[in-house]
């Protein structure tokens, strides 16, 4: 049998599973990260995602995760920044080659 590897949905790999069909998720510190990556506050992000300053300081920092439909607001509209989520082994951050931000 060929090992084959899955991604959890914290962004990393496990060996001997069958690759997830979800999504790459987004951890705390990558959202921190995009998030000065393309210069957007807090409050921007927030008001961006129609979600509170609040949800998206605490998710931050790892006080706690916002619900599905928040987290997906906020993931979504860094990604139309422009934002590229790399999970696997070194989970991080990157601008794609379309962003609006390289211009």
């Amino acid at each position: 049998m060929i090992p084959t590897t899955r991604t959890s949905r914290y962004g990393f790999k496990i060996d001997g599973l069958p690759p997830s069909p979800y999504p790459p998720c987004m951890i705390p510190a990558q959202c921190r990260a995009a998030r000065g990556l393309v210069n957007l506050t807090a409050k921007k992000l927030a008001a961006e995602a129609n979600v509170s300053e609040n949800t998206v300081l605490h998710y931050e920092i790892g006080r706690r995760k916002p619900n599905p439909n928040n987290y997906e607001a906020i993931k979504n509209v860094l990604e139309s920044h422009g934002v590229v989520f790399t999970n696997g082994d070194e989970p991080g951050v990157k601008l794609g080659q379309q962003s609006p931000n390289l211009k």
